[in-house]
């Protein structure tokens, strides 16, 4: 009986010690969760059981701080033209229906945005335009 006492004392020893470094990890990190809290032991060498770090912070009462979403759409809106084909692509003359179509490429600078104007009567690229931001006035004003 005795030695399941000393045990019982050095386990709540340990616990002790290890519910001051979660409230100080939490007071560094107020937006760690239980997961990251078990992360930032494990970097400091400790192993312990992600639901012994949470029945922990549950006892200690530590929530993280939950961040606001960030929407990124800042500005005016994009344009929207009306429907004037009406998916009607084959049997164009020339130079009568352009379409414009943007996409992204990875480079080692970042991402570039490259935007093509297309003629629908024969399919052939009547312009083009690679730019860092994804705007169609890019390939519209192309030289």
């Amino acid at each position: 009986m005795a030695r399941s006492t000393r045990c019982g004392r050095r386990k709540s020893k340990d616990e002790f010690a290890l519910k001051e470094l979660i409230v100080e990890i939490h007071q560094k990190y107020k937006m760690y969760g239980y997961l990251r809290v078990k992360e930032v032991l494990i970097e400091r060498g400790f192993l312990f059981n992600h639901e012994k770090v949470y029945r922990l912070m549950c006892e200690l009462q530590i929530q993280s701080v939950i961040r606001k979403k960030r929407h990124t759409h800042t500005g005016t809106p994009s344009r929207i033209f009306d429907n004037l084909l009406e998916r009607q692509f084959q049997g164009r003359a020339l130079n009568e229906a352009f379409v414009i179509d943007i996409t992204f490429i990875s480079t080692p600078d970042g991402f570039r945005y490259l935007s093509v104007i297309k003629d629908l009567y024969n399919n052939e690229i009547a312009a083009w335009k690679v730019s860092k931001r994804n705007v169609y006035e890019a390939v519209l004003h192309s030289d």
